[in-house]
């Protein structure tokens, strides 16, 4: 692996990642977290769906008050030179969209909210 002008030797091992012979712990935080709950009349939910890692909004998929199927490609973000595709945990609705295209995203911020 390589980082700009910095080679690696990364290694998956038996399900276990090495990092120059080391093991190192990777933690995958999920991207869905729920914001609003139930009324009583219906089970609507409202959700954010949130960067996975670190990137730049490569492409934008999907418009406002458009409907969505589960698991439909939402946006692609890019980094480390990689193609990360963010899908739609939920058949669902965008109500909002927080980022723009070429814009860079911390993990975790805001890209979509979607409601049920």
């Amino acid at each position: 692996m390589s980082f700009e002008d910095f080679q690696f030797n990364l290694e998956l091992i038996d399900g276990t990642l090495f990092l120059e012979g080391e093991k190192i712990d990777v933690e995958i935080k999920p991207y869905l977290t729920s914001v609003e709950s139930r009324s009583e009349s219906h089970r609507a939910t409202n959700a954010i769906i949130k960067a996975p890692i670190p990137g730049k909004i490569l492409q934008i998929l999907v418009t406002e008050q458009e409907l969505v199927e589960k698991e439909q490609l939402i946006l692609i973000i890019e980094a480390m030179k990689m193609k990360n595709r963010i899908l739609s945990p939920i058949k669902s609705k965008v109500i909002q969209i927080f980022v723009v295209e070429e814009e860079h995203v911390a993990q975790d911020q805001q890209l979509v909210k979607i409601k049920s």
